[in-house]
């Protein structure tokens, strides 16, 4: 029964950290080199984009296998 939930909570997981890396790696540049502050915003909403985009995929896919466990119960 935990099958697919883990799977989409662990993909999720792995899709989030993945879009924090150019969000840090932005925010340390800012800190080395004085870039504007600015540059950090494309990064945060690439990753919010890339985050909800695999969250709204991954919820369908659970809620198709659910309906089909359910016809077939």
């Amino acid at each position: 029964m935990g099958g697919i939930p883990r799977q989409i909570s662990d993909i999720l997981r792995l899709v989030v950290l993945v879009a924090l890396y150019p969000t840090v790696f932005q925010f340390t540049n800012i800190m080395i080199t004085d870039d504007s502050s600015f540059t950090l915003i494309p990064p945060l909403l690439g990753g919010l984009a890339a985050t909800l985009i695999s969250a709204t995929i991954l919820f369908k896919k659970y809620r198709k296998h659910k309906e089909q466990e359910m016809v077939s119960d």
